[in-house]
């Protein structure tokens, strides 16, 4: 009886190390270098910011270039953090890690890379 018990706890602890969730991996993670403006902060001001009818034309800043990303950075951050941005009426929204990514990127110095 003791050794199924034990099988079964192991078996659930275990598997719940296991996670295939993006944002499960990337929460609580520390900061790195390695995000890249081109490959993971683009995507997702592209996907939800620089659009049509807000960051890429019609509201300032506008974020459709990697320039005006880069100089709009802390405040991308702030406004991202706070939860005000994207705002809940454009259908927008970003998840957890992609927060965190925003964040890091900025505190790693809001690189062009």
């Amino acid at each position: 009886m003791k050794t199924i018990l034990a099988t079964s706890l192991l078996i659930i602890i275990i598997s719940s190390c296991a996670s295939d969730n993006e944002e499960d991996l990337f929460e609580g993670a520390e900061c790195n270098d390695e995000l890249s403006l081109t490959d993971d902060i683009s995507p997702i001001i592209n996907t939800n910011c620089a659009l049509a009818n807000c960051h890429a034309a019609a509201q300032s800043p506008n974020l459709s270039t990697k320039a005006g990303i880069i100089s709009n950075a802390a405040r991308i951050r702030a406004v991202t953090q706070n939860g005000s941005m994207p705002p809940s009426s454009s259908g927008k929204s970003l998840s957890e890690a992609q927060v965190k990514q925003i964040a890091c990127w900025v505190d790693n110095g809001a690189q062009n890379n």
